[in-house]
């Protein structure tokens, strides 16, 4: 395929049609100014319209989430979230996105969620998130696409089996030998490398360590699904509940 029909096809379900550039992660994450060496991908009109609002999901529980209050940019954004999610008409949104929520759910004094106000985690959304943005880093770092019988498993740092000891030993891995990527000052970093012990045809099994606000991390394993073509015997994080949601 010639270099120029190659960038020009989505790279999440190759369409030639109405292209347009995907932001990885999504603009909306980084406050203004935002920093000049965002990544982004070729990715068509249709594909682009469905991640608005999967995307302002994963960005609200990012900054409201314990763990990432101490960055500027969270902080940055909070502030203007809160100032948001307190508008009257953002009101069923808020409900939707917080538990026990009553009038006097938000304190201004610090920019925190009141005491008993929880949030309500959506794997979904959030996996369609990091999925996406794992299989256009792909793209980005080796400038093919991921083929299409691979899939993403996503573990979230706030879930129990990201102490997993198998899952610990990929992380240690990719902080002792990989340089991470750093955009906006820590807004966003991500460190990734081939996968260890991946069978033989497994081309294109990695692992990726996405982090947000030097605070929430998330590890994302690209393999083929059990059951597969080419089934991989490697199951160290529980693929079939994952994969293919």
């Amino acid at each position: 395929m010639a270099a120029g029909q190659k960038k020009r096809l989505c790279v999440y379900c190759r369409s030639p049609k109405d292209p347009t550039r995907d932001h990885l992660p999504p603009r909306s994450f980084f406050p203004q100014p935002r920093p000049a060496n965002l990544i982004t991908v070729p990715c068509c009109l249709e594909c682009h319209r469905g991640f608005t609002k999967d995307d302002e999901y994963l960005r609200n529980l990012l900054i409201f989430v314990d763990g990432n209050e101490g960055h500027p940019a969270a902080e940055m954004l909070r502030a203007k979230g809160i100032r948001s999610l307190n508008d009257s008409n953002a009101r069923g949104y808020a409900k939707s996105f917080f538990n026990d929520v009553d009038e006097g759910w938000v304190r201004y004094a610090n920019g925190m969620v009141a005491p008993g106000a929880t949030i309500t985690l959506d794997d979904q959304r959030i996996e369609n998130v990091l999925c996406r943005m794992t299989v256009g880093l792909f793209w980005v770092e080796n400038d093919k696409y991921l083929p299409p019988d691979y899939a993403v498993e996503v573990v979230g740092s706030y879930d129990p089996r990201y102490r997993n000891w198998q899952v610990q030993q990929t992380i240690r891995r990719l902080q002792s030998e990989e340089t991470p990527v750093n955009i906006g000052g820590g807004v966003f970093q991500y460190w990734w490398s081939w996968a260890e012990h991946a069978p033989l045809g497994e081309t294109h099994r990695s692992d990726w360590m996405l982090r947000f606000y030097e605070g929430t991390t998330f590890l994302c394993r690209v393999a083929r699904p059990q059951g597969s073509l080419n089934p991989s015997p490697l199951s160290p994080f529980g693929l079939s509940s994952y994969l293919n949601r």
